[in-house]
């Protein structure tokens, strides 16, 4: 007859004996008479507001920052003299210089791999190290392809025959029901290459649909951004002209024969001036592009391109400006209102000969033959 084992649990209650004594002066509960009645009514807040400025930035759902070094005075009391180098600088030991060395450029020979194969599979290196070949190889593959006068040809000589294919020969990458209708030639517009465009987008609460005063297309065409930049901030204001200025200077812009007056001061006097007036302060947030060429904007209204129906013109974007609501804190309200602008007088005027070589000399690092 053969028996099975079975598991039995043992359960210990586990005792432990405290042998201190108990405290000379144990704790005790004091009654403080509080007037609750005070602290819950909306003077004390109110005096407590004009004693004590707040320094933490409220967002539009009136939240505060996790990040607490960003509250000036949170952890230095308002002294700077810690961000700062020590001057005189202290007396360097001898023993010490070593610790000036770059370790990276001390060694003259090739660093390779870590010898860590005991922390790391086989097969994470060895992908590690063909993921680098790969890597050379299209490197270098690029590299030929850009420097190569005969692929350089090629592409010119691609270009040319993809253009004169015909329309129904042309399907879209992605959506194969799409029909080309017409087809123009893609130049640079080499006269606005001197200039730098950036497209701004208001995001959210910033958009002009939330404005008590609407505005109308020809005020919004017209209008103006202006930077301020500070050591501790930086904002964009927004000025728009009125109805009136607003449809005269998109017309005076809009029409290239409408000569301007010359930069002399006997016709300053003369030169109509446009106001316009401050409307709102953003939050900007500039995005450059690493490629100039990586957004461009198409122009089919040009002046060019209506003397040639066949032709569009592209001026690169640098980057994008994202707009956001922006909100003061009470104690940088000061500071703002001394570096706003209210009012803006513009005129406009024919560019002198030093300014217009200047704008030639930039043209010409994209049309040396033209503008050269």
């Amino acid at each position: 007859m053969m028996t099975t084992s079975k598991r039995q649990d043992y359960i210990a209650r586990v005792r432990y004996v405290n042998d201190l004594p108990p405290p000379p002066c144990p704790p005790k509960l004091l009654d403080v008479p509080i007037n609750i009645q005070k602290l819950t009514s909306w003077a004390f807040l109110s005096d407590l507001v004009r004693k004590q400025v707040p320094n933490v930035d409220l967002d539009m759902d009136l939240g505060m920052p996790l990040d607490m070094t960003i509250v000036p005075g949170i952890f230095d009391r308002e002294d700077e003299s810690g961000c700062y180098p020590l001057d005189p600088l202290p007396p360097l030991d001898p023993k010490d210089t070593v610790l000036l060395k770059d370790p990276t450029g001390s060694s003259s020979g090739v660093r390779g791999q870590p010898n860590v194969s005991f922390l790391r599979r086989t097969e994470y290196i060895s992908s590690e190290v063909v993921r680098q070949k790969v890597d050379k190889s299209v490197n270098k593959k690029v590299s030929l392809t850009v420097v190569d006068p005969e692929a350089q040809l090629r592409a010119v000589e691609d270009t040319f025959e993809i253009s004169n294919r015909p329309l129904e020969t042309i399907r879209h990458p992605k959506n194969k029901a799409l029909k080309p209708l017409e087809s123009f030639s893609l130049l640079p517009d080499f006269k606005q290459l001197d200039l730098t465009y950036l497209s701004v987008k208001m995001v959210n609460s910033a958009s002009l649909s939330h404005l008590r005063e609407k505005q109308s297309d020809v005020c919004l065409s017209t209008s103006l951004f202006r930077p301020t930049s500070l050591e501790t901030d930086e904002w964009m204001s927004f000025f728009v002209p009125n109805e009136f200025d607003a449809r005269d200077l998109k017309r005076k812009l809009d029409d290239p024969n409408d000569n301007l007056e010359k930069n002399d001061s006997e016709n300053e006097a003369e030169r109509p001036i446009y106001k316009f007036k401050h409307l709102r302060d953003y939050e900007m947030e500039l995005i450059q592009h690493s490629n100039q060429f990586d957004d461009i904007s198409v122009n089919f209204s040009s002046n060019s391109a209506e003397q040639n129906p066949g032709m569009a013109l592209f001026v690169p974007i640098a980057g994008r400006t994202n707009l956001k609501r922006r909100r003061v804190a009470d104690s940088q309200k000061q500071v703002v209102a001394e570096n706003n602008v209210a009012e803006i007088e513009l005129s406009l005027r024919e560019l002198d000969s030093e300014e217009s070589v200047g704008r030639d000399r930039l043209r010409a690092e994209f049309d040396s033959i033209l503008y050269g």
